[in-house]
């Protein structure tokens, strides 16, 4: 239930925000939420791991995954950090670095 809640919420935000472009930090995270709700808007991932740098994931071979030098270089209008875990930590990484983009913590569609 909580899951449905949160996929309503996100898909309302990704839809209200039109032709903005959207980063997904962590995209292991993020891929049941953009397959469940089949968005197709211009997005990019992004994620801390050396092993995913510059690679691809199966399924989504159009979307390189992207590191925060990256992130920082091109930043896209909103980034969602799609880990509650880890939230408050990459979050704290984005804005030490002053980065120019709205972050959302998924947990912020939980309520």
């Amino acid at each position: 239930e909580r899951h449905e809640r949160v996929c309503q919420k996100l898909s309302k935000f990704l839809n209200e925000k039109g032709d903005a472009t959207i980063g997904f930090y962590v995209p292991l995270r993020s891929i049941p939420y953009i397959t469940k709700l089949d968005f197709s808007g211009k997005f990019k991932f992004y994620d801390d791991s050396q092993f995913f740098k510059h690679r691809f994931l199966d399924g989504f071979e159009n979307n390189k995954i992207f590191c925060i030098d990256d992130l920082e270089a091109d930043p896209p209008d909103y980034t969602l950090i799609m880990t509650h875990a880890y939230s408050s930590i990459i979050k704290a990484k984005i804005e030490n670095r002053s980065i120019d983009t709205r972050v959302v913590q998924i947990n912020e569609f939980y309520g």
